[in-house]
This record gives C-alpha cells, sequence and structure tokens, in this order.
C-alpha cells in the first residue's frame, strides 16, 4: 500500500513537472500530458515511467497563419513587407524598452499582419475577376446563341 501511494506521488510530480517544462521551453511544444504511470519492472529494482500525451493543435479557421510561400516571389508583395519592416524599426527606435528580441516578435506580428491582408486583398481580387469572366462567358454564350438563331430563322424565310 505504502509503495503504491510513493509511486502516485511520484507520478503527480513527474506530471507537474513535465507540464511547466512544455509550457517554458517552447509554444510550440504546448503538451496535454493525459496519464503518467509507474510500472514496476520485471526482474528489476527500475521503475518504468510511461506518459501518454497529447499535442495541442491549432485548428484551421480565422487568425490561424501559414505562410504561403507563393507571394515571396511577388515585387507588389516584397515592397510592401519590406516597407513594414523600416517603419516598424523606425517606430521602435526611440523606444528604448525594446530589446532586439522584442523587436524581431515586433516585426514578425507585423509582417504576419501584412501578411494576412495582402492574401484577404489578392483573394478578393481573384473572386472579383473570376465573376467578371464568368460573366463575360455567359454574355458570349448568349449571343452565340442568339446571332445562331438569327442565321437559323434567316435560312428559314428563303
Amino acid at each position: 500500500m505504502q509503495s503504491s501511494k510513493r509511486r502516485v506521488s511520484i507520478a503527480n510530480f513527474i506530471l507537474k513537472c513535465f507540464k511547466t517544462s512544455c509550457v517554458n521551453r517552447s509554444s510550440s511544444l504546448i503538451c496535454n500530458i493525459n496519464q503518467v504511470d509507474i510500472v514496476p519492472g520485471f526482474k528489476t529494482d527500475q521503475l518504468m515511467i510511461t506518459l501518454k500525451t497529447a499535442l495541442l493543435h491549432n485548428q484551421r479557421g480565422r487568425g490561424f497563419w501559414k505562410l504561403s510561400m507563393s507571394p515571396l516571389t511577388e515585387d507588389e508583395y516584397q515592397s510592401q513587407i519590406k516597407t513594414v519592416i523600416q517603419e516598424t524599426k523606425k517606430k521602435c527606435k526611440s523606444d528604448n524598452s525594446i530589446t532586439l528580441s522584442l523587436l524581431g516578435e515586433i516585426i514578425k506580428m507585423k509582417v504576419r499582419e501584412q501578411s494576412i491582408f495582402y492574401g484577404a486583398a489578392k483573394k478578393s481580387k481573384y473572386i472579383s475577376r473570376k465573376n467578371t469572366l464568368h460573366k463575360e462567358i455567359a454574355d458570349l454564350e448568349g449571343e452565340i446563341i442568339f446571332q445562331h438563331g438569327h442565321k437559323r430563322s434567316a435560312k428559314a424565310k428563303m
């Protein structure tokens, strides 16, 4: 009974340590430890520790950001990003409380913001152009059908 309680307390301690280390080490390593078990080994004085973890992942949707590589080759995007970086550096230059690492994080945030804005504007232009082309195609098809109908009626009169 005593060794069972000790295993549970050690398991709780390990669980606590792993949770804090996962959070402290990296935000990409945020993990959810579901269960910790300490199992005595067979014919050994060692104990086996088993951890069941589940990594958290973000659901895609508004606010989820993944850098698309295709805009990196576009001159307009490159100039917008360069402008954002220069403006951010100018704004933060006068503030002595901003460290280099904080400046890097601020720049990443601004680049992300601009990238989302650029992607949304590009998608809007694409959809607008697509709708315009569909309308033009429908108009041309209607015109062809109309002309084809007039040729038939002219031949029928002859």
